[in-house]
């Protein structure tokens, strides 16, 4: 029999194993865990955040998929509280049983109480149809694509970018200049 209930610190290492399939299911250029210690503290402070939800379905005692989510205000109207799915995993060999459906079922129970929207992400290669979404209230609002990008460490790629704003920013205010400088020279000078 098919039950959920919330995930412990208990599950962590069966967690770590199945996130590091999404991690090859995605087929990112770079691995999702670099840091298996890292991944564990996160996975467990989740655990114990109360803006978070982190559910796991069981089979006969045996965890077989889990959702999280997270909980926070609206970026332009903190009124708003959004559910966000961060992850919804089940494993390959239970993708046809109840697992998902159950997980996704209580992930809107959650949301309907706690929040005032739920965000749902399905992956391209994803067996879960967005009818599933459709048909329980959700609408198609915007997709997600990313693009990897392959430079140095973050460090380097934080004082590039800086570097990179600066001098666009120092572009602006000169070509400003320079039209503000037009400007001032009255119609009668400009474009000669």
């Amino acid at each position: 029999m098919m039950f959920l209930r919330a995930a412990h610190p208990g599950d962590i290492k069966w967690l770590i194993e199945q996130l590091k399939l999404f991690d090859e299911f995605t087929a990112l250029k770079r691995p999702i865990f670099p840091s298996l210690e890292y991944a564990w503290e996160k996975l467990a402070q989740l655990m114990h955040d109360d803006n978070c939800i982190f559910i796991v379905a069981c089979q006969a005692d045996q965890p077989v998929g889990f959702i999280v989510g997270y909980l926070a205000p609206h970026i332009f109207n903190p009124e708003r509280t959004l559910l966000t799915e961060m992850f919804w995993w089940v494993q390959p060999e239970f993708r046809n049983s109840r697992a998902g459906l159950i997980l996704l079922e209580a992930f809107i129970s959650f949301g309907e109480m706690r929040a005032s929207s739920t965000i749902m992400t399905l992956e391209s290669k994803s067996q879960v149809k967005p009818e599933t979404l459709l048909k329980r209230g959700f609408t198609e609002f915007e997709r997600n694509f990313i693009l990897e990008h392959h430079h140095g460490d973050r460090d380097n790629d934080a004082a590039s970018l800086s570097a990179d704003l600066q001098r666009s920013d120092d572009s602006s205010r000169s070509t400003q200049q320079a039209a503000n400088a037009e400007g001032s020279r009255g119609p009668e000078h400009q474009g000669s």
